[in-house]
């Protein structure tokens, strides 16, 4: 009896092995940045950033991942960094544009088919308008 949650955790890892926000909210040409937590155990396996569009999976692979180590990874408009000693990584997208919005995981390498992830919903505001001026000259 005892091996029945034994196997629902090595079945579905993901399930409680990372959390963070549900959805951020970012103005276009702006910045969002997520932190996820993750369970003990798993601070020398690599973070990840990914786009989930239609599959269960991420269809586009990773956008940018640790390797395991807390340096930061840079990689176009997204960055990486992971936290051992909080147990916690932080993804942030940059330059924000309409297309960026959408369903995104942040998650825990562990093997291709299982990783432990946490998706998040990622609203892109409109830019807001700047007013302009105008300036009337009158002669006599």
């Amino acid at each position: 009896m005892w091996m029945l949650p034994l196997w629902l955790w090595i079945l579905f890892p993901g399930c409680v092995a990372v959390t963070g926000p549900r959805m951020v909210t970012g103005p276009e040409g702006g910045s969002v940045s997520v932190t996820c937590s993750y369970n003990w155990g798993y601070e020398m396996n690599g973070k990840f950033w990914c786009r989930k569009r239609s599959s269960v999976r991420c269809s586009d692979g990773f956008i940018i991942r640790t390797s395991g180590s807390e340096a930061k990874v840079q990689k176009g408009r997204f960055s990486i960094q992971d936290n051992h000693s909080l147990r916690v990584f932080t993804a942030t997208m940059k330059n924000l544009t309409e297309t960026d919005a959408g369903t995104y995981h942040c998650g825990v390498v562990i093997n291709s088919w299982s990783d432990p992830r946490h998706a998040v919903e990622v609203i892109v505001s409109p830019a807001p308008r700047t007013a302009t001026s105008t300036s009337c000259s009158w002669s006599a």
